[in-house]
C-alpha cells in the first residue's frame, strides 16, 4: 500500500511541474545565435574553409587539380550553416540563457569586440608557445619512452 501511495504521489509531483517551456529553448537558442554572430561565426567559418585549402595544396601539390572538390567538400561539411546547430548545443549545454545575455552584453562592449578580434591571434600565439615547449622537451620525452619501454619489457620476463 505504501509503495501505491509512494508510486501516486511521484507522479502527481511529476505531473504537477511540467517540463522547461520550448519558448525557453528557442529564446535561449536566438540568445545564442545572436553571440555567435558577434563572433562573425560565418566569416570566419569562410576564412577557414579557404585556409584549410590554401594547407592541403601546399602539403601536397598534386590536388591542385581537386581544389574545386576539396572546396565544394569544406563547403558542405565545415561551413557555418553545416556547423551552427552543433555549436549551439554545445553552448546550450555550458551556458545558462541569462550567461548568454552577460556575454552578448560584454562582447558589445569596445573591449569585448577586441577580444573577439584578437582571439584568433592570441589562440595561434598560445599554440605556438606549447609547441616550442613541446619541441624543446622531445628528448625528455623519447627518454621517457625508453625507460617505460624497458621496463615494461623487463615485467613481461
Amino acid at each position: 500500500m505504501k509503495s501505491l501511495l509512494l508510486a501516486a504521489l511521484i507522479f502527481a509531483c511529476g505531473s504537477i511541474s511540467p517540463p522547461p517551456a520550448a519558448a525557453d529553448e528557442n529564446t535561449h537558442r536566438e540568445e545564442l545565435e545572436t553571440l555567435l554572430e558577434l563572433f562573425d561565426m560565418e566569416d570566419k567559418s569562410g576564412e577557414s574553409i579557404d585556409q584549410m585549402v590554401t594547407l592541403h595544396m601546399q602539403q601536397d601539390p598534386r590536388l591542385g587539380p581537386y581544389t574545386g572538390v576539396l572546396r565544394k567538400f569544406y563547403e558542405k561539411h565545415m561551413s557555418w550553416d553545416s556547423l551552427k546547430d552543433d555549436f549551439i548545443a554545445i553552448y546550450m549545454e555550458e551556458f545558462s540563457e541569462e550567461e548568454i545575455r552577460e556575454l552578448i552584453a560584454f562582447y558589445k562592449t569596445p573591449v569585448g569586440r577586441k577580444a573577439i578580434k584578437k582571439m584568433p591571434l592570441l589562440r595561434v600565439k598560445c599554440a605556438r608557445i606549447g609547441e616550442e615547449q613541446l619541441l624543446k622537451n622531445l628528448a625528455e620525452w623519447h627518454r621517457m619512452l625508453q625507460e617505460e619501454t624497458e621496463r615494461l619489457k623487463k615485467l613481461q620476463q
